[in-house]
């Protein structure tokens, strides 16, 4: 957490804006961890799945193509521990989602990647 919040502040001094938008994410990442120990895994872990698609989003306005495509796998991974918090219908939507992101990264459509993560994160919102 330390660590994290040096970087945030080092990338604010210095002005640097994605590297702050990358350091701001960390930070709220390690806050996570650091929650896991008092809040149910399932909404760590749909937290967690909203920074990532937050991630996409940062990286993908950056036309980063391999963050991107980690960002991608990560939310894929997640995706499996928080598919039970979700209705079928929802659970349906949220697969559509990342299939949709997924050939958006691989097509390196960032414009889309960021608009597909929009959508992910609206899904959480609601689902």
């Amino acid at each position: 957490m330390s660590r994290a919040l040096a970087a945030l502040a080092r990338a604010l001094e210095r002005r640097r804006g994605l590297s702050a938008r990358n350091a701001a994410l960390d930070l709220a990442q390690s806050s996570l961890d650091l929650e896991l120990q008092h809040r149910p895994a399932v909404e760590i872990d749909r937290a967690r799945f909203d920074l990532w698609a937050r991630q996409v989003s940062v990286d993908a306005s950056a036309q980063r193509a391999a963050a991107v495509d980690g960002d991608v796998a990560t939310l894929e991974w997640i995706r499996d521990r928080i598919a039970r918090a979700f209705d079928s219908v929802d659970v349906t939507r949220l697969d559509t989602l990342l299939e949709e992101l997924r050939a958006n990264a691989n097509d390196r459509d960032f414009a889309r990647a960021a608009r597909g993560a929009a959508g992910l994160r609206r899904l959480l919102a609601h689902g």
